[in-house]
């Protein structure tokens, strides 16, 4: 059986957990959030804004290899926390307003939900860096089951020669921006035609890597956690020159759609 890592705290409401996919297994770290909740103001996500700036060159149609992992890492950060308040993981009152890719954006609040996601981001970076970052999977699970009823899922290709040869890439900030803006609309028009859950849910971050990366000591195995004959949807892609990202979600159908 796989190795899987707990911690021993009491439960309330979801649980989030973290896989990396390494010679053909997932290894995941889980987090269950404390019984109590505190509204403290956000911050662990927009610490990635300096390293995006501060990663590129003067001009900002270039971007380099560190700059563009900076923007896919912190992409995935505002897109977990949306679609976590969309899908209704954790309650909306637990979620915050703020500016991002010229669009509203709402961030958790729930501290220790915060801390692991900035936790999340900041690997997915180093790995986004040596190019060895291949998908990063956002699952959503019944609480109670454990049955994956989501798979939102991010695959990335790494420009070989930018890893390789150090070569620097040319892509405006705005048609960036404008990229990332169409996946985040995406996502939170997800409600028009994704199931409603009737029960409590939890979610776990699986990320596929290149063979032979170091795994981080707080990372265990853990199995895909695919769907039995899914619906997908393919979502619209963004591309940095150095990293393009594509979206799909796959989905349980409703019991009720299949007959």
């Amino acid at each position: 059986m796989p190795l899987r890592w707990q911690t021993h705290s009491k439960v309330c409401g979801s649980g989030l957990k973290l896989a990396v996919r390494n010679f053909g297994v997932p290894i995941f770290f889980t987090f269950q959030p404390s019984s109590h909740r505190h509204l403290v103001p956000h911050s662990a996500l927009c610490n990635l804004k300096t390293k995006v700036m501060a990663s590129r060159t003067a001009s900002k149609d270039v971007i380099t290899l560190k700059g563009s992992a900076a923007i896919v890492s912190e992409f995935f950060g505002y897109a977990a926390n949306s679609i976590l308040y969309n899908r209704g993981v954790y309650p909306e009152e637990s979620f915050t307003k703020v500016k991002k890719y010229g669009l509203s954006m709402l961030l958790t609040q729930d501290e220790g939900v915060k801390s692991y996601l900035s936790s999340i981001t900041s690997q997915l970076s180093e790995w986004l860096e040596a190019g060895q970052l291949q998908r990063i999977v956002l699952v959503i699970m019944n609480k109670i089951t454990s049955e994956v009823l989501e798979r939102w899922n991010f695959n990335i290709e790494t420009d070989a020669e930018v890893i390789e040869k150090g070569v620097i890439r040319e892509k405006s900030d705005k048609e960036i921006m404008r990229e990332i803006q169409a996946i985040m609309r995406q996502i939170a028009s997800s409600i028009t035609y994704l199931p409603c859950f009737d029960e409590p849910c939890v979610f776990d971050v699986l990320a596929y890597t290149d063979r032979d990366v170091a795994v981080p000591f707080s990372w265990i195995e853990s199995d895909a956690k695919l769907i039995k004959n899914p619906q997908m949807v393919k979502l619209h892609s963004f591309d940095t020159k150095v990293h393009k990202v594509d979206s799909i979600v796959s989905y349980k159908v409703d019991e009720w759609d299949e007959k």
